[in-house]
């Protein structure tokens, strides 16, 4: 898969084929694309948490807001912004960047996933944090339930001329 299809081709999945695990390879490669995301002056201010136990998985599940794309997922990887590694005001870019390599990563290996942002939300952070045991100065920013699809929503063009302004607005 080109880099180009992976981008046009990707879809949050939301339903995963409970019967397929990933592998600690194929999260090893996640977490290595994640690592080579851009930051800003190459802080790369972030650290993960991977959860493969069911329980915990739900346990996820529940802080976020019980959604349904935990009840199947074969696990989830928690991006973490590090405040005291970060170049000022640039933590929620780095973690985006990080987020979306390893999303794109995921797909060429078949694997769905779909972001599901923590951070601004209080509840979530609070939730996050508590079942993380994190301490302060970390910030969750994201959970990302993975797995093999159990459901492929359709790709559609996104392109829209009329958002695209030349120069100035």
């Amino acid at each position: 898969m080109t880099t180009r299809e992976a981008i046009l081709t990707r879809r949050s999945v939301r339903q995963f084929d409970p019967t397929r695990p990933i592998t600690e390879e194929q999260i090893h490669m996640m977490l290595e694309a994640a690592m080579f995301a851009p930051s800003a002056r190459n802080t790369r201010p972030w650290e993960f948490v991977v959860i493969t136990d069911p329980e915990d998985i739900r346990k996820v599940g529940e802080f976020e807001g019980g959604q349904k794309s935990y009840e199947t997922a074969q696990a989830v990887i928690i991006i973490l912004g590090i405040e005291e590694k970060q170049a000022p005001g640039n933590l929620l870019n780095d973690c985006g960047a990080a987020a979306e390599n390893l999303i794109l990563q995921a797909w060429d290996m078949g694997i769905g996933t779909c972001w599901c942002g923590i951070h601004p939300v209080e509840s979530r952070v609070k939730g996050a944090t508590e079942f993380l045991g994190l301490p302060e100065g970390v910030v969750p920013f994201c959970a990302i339930p993975m797995g093999y699809p159990a459901e492929t929503p359709a790709a559609k063009g996104f392109y829209d001329e009329t958002l695209v302004h030349y120069g100035r607005w």
